[in-house]
């Protein structure tokens, strides 16, 4: 009796052990594909693990409901207000306000209360003050990033997200250190060998100052695609200016 009949199941092992070591060795695609695809089911194998982490997510009942993306920034402070009130121990959030934003009118209005003290104008008899009273309160009405600060401010909890723009290359010096917020934010005690290679970036898109200056602190949220064009990992630390950055979840934790 051969050897095969009377180990089969060996054999096979064997046999597809080699088979598959040799796709591995050719760079066969869907090995790859098969490989990335078992990492999502382990992750996915215990979904219903003990978290206190609560996901508040924007929605599309959410925009049915409270109106089109993006949201007036007014909007989304009342919303941390919302959230503070049940005492997280953290509050993320992950968009990036890198610039104001656009209020029509809120220009002009500004304009017009320069204006009306450029004329000299009696600015001290009970209608002009009712006037720069009446300026004064539509624009505070009307300055949504003002009202998203100041909650931010009031937790004092809440971490924000920042995006770099990568390069295969060592950014150099650039002025990080004129930002003692961002200095503060970076990981100290990095023990970083000669041969290991890590992502560098050549510009950092942060929330507009108002904001960034009143946050808890700040992590990145740039991701890495896999071949298959899926994202399943993040990068955990980005090195800009000779300072390393924790990814947004890193910071988080």
């Amino acid at each position: 009796m051969s050897l095969i009949k009377r180990y089969p199941i060996h054999f096979l092992g064997i046999v597809a052990t080699l088979l598959f070591a040799g796709f591995a060795v050719m760079g066969v695609d869907f090995i790859d594909t098969l490989d990335l695809k078992g990492y999502v089911m382990r992750l996915r194998s215990d979904p219903d693990s003990p978290s206190d982490i609560v996901m508040v997510e924007i929605d599309d009942d959410s925009i049915e409901k409270l109106g089109r993306w993006p949201w007036s920034r007014s909007l989304l402070a009342s919303g941390i207000r919302a959230i503070q009130s049940g005492q997280p121990r953290l509050i993320g959030l992950n968009i990036i306000f890198s610039d104001p934003e656009a209020i029509a009118g809120l220009d002009i209005l500004r304009e017009l209360e320069t204006q009306f003290r450029e004329t000299r104008l009696d600015a001290s008899s009970e209608k002009s003050r009712a006037f720069l009273d009446a300026l004064s309160a539509a624009q505070t009405d009307l300055d949504h990033d003002k009202h998203l600060a100041e909650s931010i401010a009031a937790s004092n909890r809440v971490v924000l997200s920042m995006y770099f723009k990568e390069s295969a290359q060592a950014s150099g010096g650039l002025p990080v250190e004129q930002n003692p917020f961002l200095k503060a934010n970076a990981i100290r005690n990095i023990q970083n060998p000669s041969s290991l290679d890590y992502p560098h970036a050549t510009e950092m898109i942060l929330p507009i100052p108002m904001l960034l200056n009143v946050s808890k602190g700040i992590g990145h949220i740039n991701i890495t695609f896999d071949e298959d064009g899926k994202a399943r990992r993040e990068r955990l630390l980005i090195e800009y200016g000779g300072l390393f950055f924790p990814s947004f979840t890193v910071r988080l934790a």
